[in-house]
């Protein structure tokens, strides 16, 4: 969440969560937003034959996203007749349990939990889990909400400011200086004078449109704004897609520490593109306040025997050296590509 990955992302993995710690075998996530019971997140060890496993019992949880009431059923087969997408799926599950998604001023959809038929209903203690969850959920919803209110704001505040600068000084000065060169236009003494003055005009004018682009388009300073524009220009360049993740407030880490950590994945990512062969490459980066770790792990051909150091693993060395760090090289998981770990502590406090 404080990364802001994608709320299907995170909507996914509570189901994950759900199906595991509830012993279940389906697991479906919906948010009523713009649309009724729209599924979300869905993860199932069932399939109903025909385009992938649906949400059982639509009409139950219909009436829990109405109502905000728990519903448990021993049975859900019992449901089939009501549903309005009956399925085979349906007839596989037996014991089901249904969660509101419940916020502070309303409802934001719906957990639905099922186990196979003839396996164990679900006691009390499976529902405090769900409903833990369930809330998980439910938070996880009304802060996607308020980020996209936040991002929709600050695009609103910056076109109101544009169209200000636009009108107020730009638009203004292009028809003064038209107004001057137009009443000129009979007297050609006046009409060389009053163009060198629109000359000038328009310099500054250019000039406030220029500072407008800029504003526009200034990036993102931050690391993490950083890292992803190192990350986002390798995947555009790059014959392999990259998995970003990060661990820890990146933005506490010290000036230092981030200034050699940016090259240092840049040099890294471009050493996959040229040498690996991968066609998968990722990065974690972890920072807990003491200490700083960067893994990089691609799917290619792997360091070679007798493979030599070239000048970008001299720096990604050096780099890490600067602030008492190290460098590791390995074979990736289950010995195929290549894993590198750069790691720095935190510099000692005076």
């Amino acid at each position: 969440l404080l990364r802001e990955t994608p709320i299907a992302e995170i909507l996914t993995s509570i189901a994950h969560a759900a199906k595991e710690a509830l012993s279940a075998c389906h697991c479906v996530l919906v948010a009523p937003f713009d649309r009724p019971l729209e599924q979300w997140a869905m993860v199932s060890d069932l399939d109903d034959g025909s385009n992938g496993p649906q949400m059982p019992a639509r009409s139950v949880a219909g009436d829990v996203a109405t109502h905000g009431e728990v519903v448990i059923l021993e049975d859900l087969a019992t449901e089939v007749s009501k549903s309005s997408t009956p399925s085979v799926l349906n007839d596989q599950l037996g014991p089901a349990l249904f969660l509101p998604l419940q916020s502070s001023n309303t409802r934001e959809g719906v957990l639905v939990v099922a186990r196979r038929v003839g396996e164990a209903p679900f006691d009390d203690r499976d529902l405090e889990t769900a409903t833990t969850l369930a809330n998980e959920a439910a938070v996880s919803i009304v802060l996607e909400r308020a980020r996209n209110d936040r991002r929709r704001l600050v695009l609103v505040e910056d076109r109101e400011r544009i169209a200000r600068d636009l009108h107020d000084v730009v638009i203004q000065r292009l028809f003064a200086s038209g107004m001057n060169l137009q009443a000129s236009l009979d007297i050609p003494e006046r009409l060389r004078e009053r163009a060198k003055d629109s000359i000038v005009d328009l310099d500054e004018t250019i000039s406030v449109i220029r500072q407008t682009i800029f504003h526009l388009t200034q990036p993102d300073t931050s690391w993490m704004g950083q890292i992803e524009r190192v990350v986002d220009r390798h995947r555009a360049v790059g014959r392999n897609d990259v998995a970003l993740e990060i661990d820890g407030d990146i933005e506490s880490l010290p000036p230092a520490m981030g200034e050699q950590l940016v090259p240092a994945l840049s040099e890294l990512l471009s050493n996959v593109e040229r040498h690996a062969q991968a066609e998968r490459a990722s990065v974690d980066i972890s920072w807990n306040g003491r200490l700083l770790t960067m893994t990089v792990t691609d799917d290619g051909i792997g360091m070679t025997a007798g493979h030599s150091r070239g000048f970008g693993v001299s720096n990604l060395i050096k780099r890490a050296e600067l602030l008492d760090g190290s460098v590791t090289f390995s074979p990736g998981p289950h010995g195929v590509g290549t894993r590198v770990q750069w790691v720095l502590p935190a510099p000692e406090r005076s």
